[in-house]
């Protein structure tokens, strides 16, 4: 518990000003979190990955997109981006049940 908190800390303050500090704070809590769920670094790459396009997506493309048909693009676009990291956990879970029953 405390070794994932100073790890989260640590990770915010890479990230170099107070905005970003508190929300890369917070994602580092869940990045240290899917390390030890998973039990693989996939887990976390995968969060992380899905965090930095979701920045990037609204960062360049996020006023526009709310604009367009209600935020519907926007809408679509995180809800895709979900299904994927939830269906890549999903195989990481059942990979490592798989591999867990071959290697005993």
């Amino acid at each position: 518990g405390g070794a994932m908190f100073a790890s989260a800390i640590v990770f915010g303050a890479f990230h170099g000003n107070m905005a970003q500090f508190i929300y890369a704070s917070i994602l580092g809590f869940f990045l240290a979190w899917f390390m030890e769920y998973f039990h693989s670094i996939k887990a976390p790459i995968l969060l992380h990955m899905s965090a930095n396009c979701w920045g990037f997506i609204l960062s360049f493309y996020g006023g526009e997109l709310t604009k367009l048909a209600g935020g519907v693009p926007v809408l679509l676009i995180l809800a895709a981006q979900i299904a994927i990291l939830v269906l890549s956990l999903i195989y990481i879970l059942q990979k490592r049940s798989h591999d867990k029953k071959y290697l005993q």
